[in-house]
């Protein structure tokens, strides 16, 4: 008996708890259109209904999942080419400690630094050439 009090008051828990995530996914989602509507500019806020709009068209044509596929497919090997790269420089540095000191400076500063900012860093490296730059 205890235990199905229990269950009870468990599943009204999970109930609430899930209807108070649905109001705040939809407060945002509100906002956000507010916002988008407000600035009414797609190209430097675009809102969740155009995104909706545009991800239906997208979404049938073979070129949206050969580029979904080929831009998991870098990532997969980003990754397992930074793993493969890290593993293989901490087993060098374990091994030589000149190395550990040599490379505590550049770790430092990789620490200190924030993700996404590598992000944008590579972004911009490996497209530089195709950026245009506009001066007047």
């Amino acid at each position: 008996m205890n235990n199905l009090k229990h269950l009870n008051t468990t599943e009204k828990h999970n109930n609430g708890n899930l209807l108070k995530k649905t109001g705040i996914f939809l407060f945002w989602l509100i906002l956000w259109q507010i916002l988008s509507s407000s600035i009414n500019n797609s190209i430097i806020f675009v809102g969740p209904a155009d995104v909706l709009a545009s991800l239906a068209a997208q979404i049938t044509t073979p070129e949206f999942w050969k580029t979904i596929g080929l831009s998991s497919f870098r990532i997969f090997i980003g990754f397992l080419s930074a793993f493969f790269c890290g593993i293989m420089t901490g087993c060098l540095a374990f091994r030589f400690s000149f190395l550990d000191e040599l490379l505590a400076p550049v770790m430092l500063l990789a620490k200190s630094i924030p993700v996404a900012s590598f992000v944008i860093l590579a972004l911009i490296c490996r497209y530089l050439s195709r950026l245009q730059l506009y001066s007047r």
